[in-house]
């Protein structure tokens, strides 16, 4: 009876935790050169943020407040909006602060009943940030973002549903020149390992 009893938990627990749904934040990392996220002499980074949620009883995204955050050496660049996506509106001011740090972002969009330009893309692109090096010093910059909410709609009309929040960061290296790349991400390795 108390192997039955077990077992019908862990069920219970599998289905609830499946039945939580969860919108997921990335960043796609490029650069305005190759495209390989690796920022060399002449380019500089391009990040993308998508949000996806797995078409769970929505019919797309409706909104998030947000902050763009940077972590290690965000700020040794200057940041600016390189893209929007047109379907989404935003009522904070997108200008960076002097740290490259956004806040306030409050991206949305009307439901689909009453906007002809509806982006029921799953997952949704908000914007892209373009991150211009103060030169080429050998680096890795990193941030993300902070949410106080992840919202779809469920219906054309407007109804709404809060989902749990998944976040994850973004980062890319700086090289002096394109045939450091290596070097710099062995020595990096190397240099971690050590400090464990």
């Amino acid at each position: 009876m108390h192997v039955r009893a077990t077992a019908l938990a862990l069920a219970c627990s599998a289905g609830c935790a499946a039945a939580q749904h969860t919108m997921r934040w990335g960043w796609t990392v490029g650069d305005t050169g190759d495209g390989d996220g690796v920022v060399t002499p002449g380019e500089s980074a391009l990040l993308s943020l998508h949000a996806r949620w797995g078409g769970e009883d929505a019919v797309g995204f409706a909104g998030s407040v947000f902050d763009v955050l940077g972590e290690s050496l965000w700020a040794t660049g200057g940041l600016s909006v390189e893209g929007w996506n047109g379907a989404l509106l935003s009522l904070g001011d997108l200008t960076p602060q002097a740290n490259n740090d956004i806040l306030a972002i409050d991206a949305f969009q009307q439901p689909p009943h009453f906007n002809a330009g509806f982006d029921a893309s799953d997952p949704v692109w908000l914007f892209t940030l373009r991150w211009n090096p103060e030169g080429y010093a050998a680096r890795v910059v990193s941030g993300g973002t902070a949410h106080l909410n992840h919202t779809v709609y469920t219906d054309e009309f407007g109804s709404t549903k809060d989902l749990g929040g998944q976040v994850e960061g973004f980062s890319f290296v700086v090289v002096p020149g394109p045939g450091t790349a290596g070097v710099f991400f062995a020595g990096a390795v190397c240099f971690g390992g050590r400090r464990r």
